[in-house]
């Protein structure tokens, strides 16, 4: 009996090992550190107290199925009794959890006749058969848990390896792997193994847009690489300017049985109208992220609803989580090439006129939402502006918690409204598009965004005299001018030029108001232009109007100007009472801006007439007033001034006050500042004996005058510079300085510094 069982053994064919794992990919890229994490998780499954389940999710096209199998090849010999593999279709038509039972159970030697009907049965008899093994299971493009449980082993030893378009959140004890785009080097070494990392070194920064416009996907770049393959004698730059066209590059990235439009149109199909529908939506917005409120007002839902279609999004992976944002909001955002799926689903599919209709009420919303929080701010420029456009605004509940803190909404936003304006303008909403600019300029100001500020008016500009819209370029002239101070070439000329052209619309309009501010711009720039005569006739104006109107923002601004002519006149006990007056208007109207900038310049003057006790308290209250407001710029200045009055006063803060203002000003961009800065510093060394420091630093800030326009600031470094070389004994050179000093001094009718400077030009050795 024994040498007949022996015998039927011989005669019997060994079971196979099942090795079901698809080949792996030769041109497998990056993924390193993915790619050890999964292995250090896995090699962990025989010494685990229970079965050991990593779920990989990611859009479509992210590389979820090629990792996945680069990872089993590598961890192969760790299960030696074998690799089962299955493609769970979850996306396009999800197998039947019992189908893919009969599949293992047949390959792990059971009888097709011995196979069990019911699921429950089914992976009963699974679970026996992998009791003590060590088997790796991928179960490839799942389409939830639901289809996933029934396929678990049940005991210690095995490991399961799940790919997902969603992340299976609901599976007990798995661990998850979100699998994000690739990083740009890596998606140029991949273009480099399908194309040929020497073609691709023959145009560098071709390649690298190819990447780009691929959103880093590995499918688009596989398909970018691909076509390029068969296309050797084609130039990179080629490839790069067909996907750089929207319109088309989704059908650029097609080849063979690949496609990207193809594969995130299987995630598409798989969504709720509701759902499909916001994604066709949001397709059309421009903006490169947004919250929740926003998407409601484009689907015109309530927010319960859209929270809802938004997380089906999400969970699809056709939107990514951006975070939270500063108001305490989720923010989403899109792949570059998602959206641009769902731009084309919603030019498609979207009725005629119902996707701009939809883009008119997000709009609405950021606009009325920014106008609110104009309103809040600590500070302002500018009164708020209303025109025609539509407004909207959220439920009053949502809204109160949005705008809270309006600086925290505006700093949330500010992407987002920069991208609005420019929809506007490709709309040829003209009065979305200036109201949305002109909303957000006290918020630039306050948090010296000037590129921001700079980009938005002039593309409201722009779009208001495509229009024919008078108010609309009135306030974005106006808005220009105001930004001109801070730009460093010919910033005083251009803002008189444009403060001008703002005033004539707005008396066209009789807007007072936009008359009092256009009036005062014209005063600042010909005060910076060195006329002084001209910016008081412009500044009595200004205030006379404003005081008729009852507009007390344009009184504060009238006084502060009208108070720095005097100042610059020498005039000091003029200037003193012209500020005193303005800030009591400003406290009283609650217009902190204005109170810090008047408080400032108080404290100039205050020190100019030597009573250094006042001026050290005006400028500390300033710069009190200026960190309330969260204006970094305005704090500078004082800083800068608080060191100058240091000097001015002996006081021996007055070196790390002004080094700590230098450096603040250079770290801020801020030329006036650090001019400012260095001159008071020539100012030190020339006291302390250091005639070569103090002619640097003293000729660095002249420099800087020169470039900027500023005449009286001009003249009074050269008078320091001609003191440092009276000082360091050349009397010529001093003499040259303090002529070009007068001269300037005459220009701008300062009488007293001209007296001044010639009393130093007679006293000079021969």
């Amino acid at each position: 009996m024994l040498r007949g069982e022996e015998a039927l053994a011989a005669a019997q064919p060994s079971r196979l090992v099942p090795r079901q794992l698809s080949a792996g990919i030769g041109d497998f890229t990056g993924r390193a550190h993915e790619v050890g994490v999964l292995g250090e998780l896995l090699r962990t499954a025989g010494a685990a107290r229970a079965v050991v389940v990593c779920a990989i999710a990611g859009m479509g096209g992210v590389g979820k199925t090629t990792l996945a199998v680069h990872a089993a090849h590598e961890l192969a010999e760790a299960f030696l009794d074998g690799q089962l593999q299955v493609n769970l279709r979850g996306i396009d038509a999800p197998l039947d959890p019992a189908e893919v039972l009969e599949r293992f159970l047949r390959v792990l030697g059971v009888d097709g006749s011995s196979v069990p009907e019911g699921v429950e049965e089914r992976a009963a008899m699974y679970r026996t058969r992998l009791a003590g093994k060590r088997m790796l299971i991928l179960l490839d493009n799942a389409a939830g848990e639901q289809q996933v449980r029934p396929l678990l082993p049940g005991t210690p030893g095995c490991a399961v390896l799940i790919t997902s378009r969603v992340r299976l959140a609901g599976l007990e004890g798995a661990h998850h792997l979100d699998l994000a785009v690739l990083e740009p080097d890596q998606a140029l070494g991949l273009l480099a193994h399908v194309v040929g990392a020497e073609r691709l070194a023959l145009d560098p920064a071709a390649a690298a847009e190819i990447a780009r416009l691929c959103g880093h996907l590995p499918l688009g770049i596989r398909i970018a690489g691909a076509r390029l393959a068969a296309h050797p004698l084609w130039p990179l730059g080629r490839m790069a300017r067909l996907l750089d066209d929207e319109r088309r590059r989704l059908d650029e990235l097609n080849v063979g049985d690949l496609g990207v439009r193809a594969s995130l149109g299987l995630s598409y199909e798989g969504l709720a109208t509701g759902a499909r529908r916001l994604y066709r939506l949001l397709g059309t917005l421009t903006t490169p992220d947004f919250a929740g409120w926003a998407a409601a007002a484009l689907l015109d839902a309530g927010h319960e609803q859209t929270d809802a279609h938004l997380a089906a999004l999400v969970e699809a992976r056709l939107l990514d989580d951006a975070g939270i944002d500063a108001t305490g909001q989720p923010r989403y955002r899109f792949h570059d090439l998602v959206r641009l799926h769902a731009k084309e689903r919603a030019d498609e599919e979207e009725p005629p006129g119902a996707a701009r209709a939809a883009v008119i009420r997000a709009l609405a919303t950021w606009l009325g939402l920014a106008e609110q929080a104009d309103r809040r701010l600590p500070g302002r420029i500018f009164e708020p502006r209303r025109g025609d456009a539509p407004r909207r605004l959220p439920p009053p509940e949502l809204t109160g918690g949005l705008l809270a803190e309006p600086l925290a909404w505006f700093s949330a936003e500010r992407a987002a409204l920069r991208a609005a304006v420019q929809q506007a303008a490709g709309l040829d909403l003209a009065g979305l598009c200036w109201e949305l600019a002109n909303a957000a300029v006290n918020f630039h100001d306050l948090s010296d965004h000037y590129d921001d500020w700079e980009s938005a008016t002039r593309t409201g500009l722009t779009t208001c005299e495509r229009s024919g819209d008078r108010r609309g370029q009135a306030v974005m002239l106006r808005n220009l001018a105001q930004w001109s101070r801070f730009s460093p070439v010919n910033a005083d000329a251009m803002a008189l030029e444009e403060a001008h052209a703002a005033l004539r619309p707005f008396r066209e309009l009789g807007d007072l108001t936009g008359e009092v501010d256009a009036l005062v711009l014209i005063s600042g720039a010909h005060l910076a232009l060195g006329d002084p005569a001209q910016a008081m006739e412009a500044g009595a104006e200004a205030g006379a109007k404003a005081r008729a109107h009852g507009y007390a923002l344009g009184q504060a601004e009238a006084g502060y100007l009208m108070g720095f002519c005097h100042r610059v006149l020498t005039q000091f006990e003029q200037a003193g009472e012209e500020l005193e007056r303005g800030m009591r208007l400003a406290a009283g109207a609650g217009l902190t801006h204005q109170l810090a900038r008047l408080l400032a310049l108080l404290g100039v003057v205050r020190r100019e007439q030597g009573r250094y006790a006042e001026a050290q308290e005006h400028l500390a209250g300033g710069i009190a007033l200026a960190r309330q407001l969260g204006n970094r710029a305005g704090e500078i200045n004082l800083q800068v001034n608080l060191g100058i009055t240091h000097l001015a006063s002996s006081d021996p803060r007055a070196r790390q006050v002004l080094e700590t203002s230098l450096s603040l000003a250079r770290r801020g961009n801020s030329t006036f500042d650090e001019a400012l800065s260095l001159r008071g510093l020539g100012e030190l060394e020339l006291r302390e004996g250091r005639y070569d420091a103090a002619r640097e630093n003293t000729s660095a800030a002249l420099a800087m005058w020169r470039d900027l326009g500023s005449p009286y600031q001009e003249a009074q470094s050269l008078k320091i510079l001609g003191q440092v070389h009276a000082a360091a004994g050349r009397p010529q050179a001093a003499g040259a300085a303090w002529t070009n000093a007068v001269a300037l001094f005459q220009k701008i009718g300062n009488e007293a510094e001209t007296a001044a400077v010639t009393a130093l030009l007679a006293k000079r050795p021969p």
